[in-house]
């Protein structure tokens, strides 16, 4: 998501490859009034990560975001 204002991610399951680096789940990019809730996610990565991006400026900065309900699984370093 880049830019998007009033987003519901509802019981979505992600799966990655738990072996792969850099292979994140959902990441709201200047986003506002983002609700993601029930979610199953397993990545490599970051399962979630709010982002702002230096190229995207023009979109204003992240707001109101809220996480809950999930199931968030990652890899673990050895």
């Amino acid at each position: 998501m880049l830019g998007c204002k009033n987003v519901l991610v509802d019981h979505v399951t992600i799966r990655n490859r738990l072996d792969v680096p850099n292979c994140d789940g959902i990441d709201p990019d200047h986003c506002r009034d983002v609700e993601i809730r029930n979610c199953d996610i397993a990545c490599g990565d970051d399962a979630i990560v709010v982002k702002a991006t230096r190229q995207t400026n023009d979109f204003g900065p992240c707001a109101n975001i809220q996480v809950h309900d999930c199931v968030l699984r990652r890899r673990i370093p050895a």
